[in-house]
């Protein structure tokens, strides 16, 4: 973490257990975690990569609950 916050590292190298989500917020912070560093992308964006194009509020409900928004931010 002390890397991250210095802006040394711009990715985790460790496995999640996510397991305490849905499953389909699991498919959300999966998809998430394949947009590249510094790249934006909208709740309906990411709805659509996930596979549910029409469900972008609940994309950002997911976001809101993140349980591990340091590493799939």
């Amino acid at each position: 973490l002390r890397e991250w916050f210095a802006g040394d590292r711009r990715e985790f190298e460790c496995s999640l257990d996510l397991a305490m989500v849905s499953p389909f917020a699991r498919s959300v912070l999966l998809t998430l975690r394949e947009v590249p560093f510094g790249a934006l992308v909208t709740y309906g964006e990411l709805a659509a990569r996930a596979g549910r194009p029409r469900a972008a509020r609940a994309i950002g409900r997911i976001m809101g609950a993140n349980p591990v928004s340091i590493v799939v931010p």
